[in-house]
């Protein structure tokens, strides 16, 4: 309108302009065309890339009559009357605010979410620490359980071996007897010598 050309009139196809489009080309806007500041902002709003941020049509009327009652060789007589206008200025504002308050309760379902994550590591935190306690506790018990033996031999003179599957009794006269180590006893020994 104000080039008094056709947009986009470089290429030549159809697809060429939808793709130009689609990459966020716009079409050119020289300063010599001195397009008001008001209508150069609702013309970037409608040409926003996500069509949820563009205006509506009721908005566009109300800021297009906006600017026309600025100029003074426009007759605004043509515009639907004031009270048209200010009442799409209402829905409009009442349309910005749906879509404030759907930002707003995204914002809290992200909030919660993030409350839920938040539980969920610190509960995974308390296993960890549970874990790390059994750990020590076991390694304790392993302690104790080897000081006995070691005890039972100085005492008894038979000395136990562990081959991670039995346990193996040798006495002074060379005589072995064999104890299987249940599985949960086999991974404490892991294969080592008593």
């Amino acid at each position: 309108m104000f080039s008094h050309r056709l947009p986009y009139s470089d290429l030549r196809f159809s697809w060429e302009i939808a793709d130009a489009v689609s990459h966020g080309r716009r079409p050119l806007i020289d300063e010599e065309w001195n397009i008001p500041k008001s209508l150069l902002n609702l013309i970037n709003l409608c040409w926003e890339a996500d069509p949820v941020e563009r205006p509506d049509f009721k908005y566009i009327l109300f800021e297009l009559y906006s600017i026309a009652r600025n100029y003074p060789n426009i007759d605004c007589s043509k515009f639907k009357s004031d009270e048209r206008v200010k009442t799409a200025k209402e829905i409009t504002m009442i349309s910005l605010e749906q879509k404030l308050q759907s930002k707003h309760n995204t914002i809290i379902q992200l909030e919660t979410q993030k409350q839920n994550v938040k539980k969920q590591i610190q509960e995974l935190q308390d296993q960890l620490i549970q874990l790390e306690v059994d750990i020590d506790f076991c390694k304790s018990e392993e302690e104790q359980i080897i000081q006995h033996i070691d005890n039972l031999n100085e005492i008894t003179g038979v000395k136990i071996i562990s081959n991670g599957r039995t346990l193996a009794f040798d006495d002074e006269n060379y005589k072995t007897r064999s104890h299987s180590i249940s599985p949960r006893d086999n991974n404490n020994n892991n294969n080592n010598n008593i």
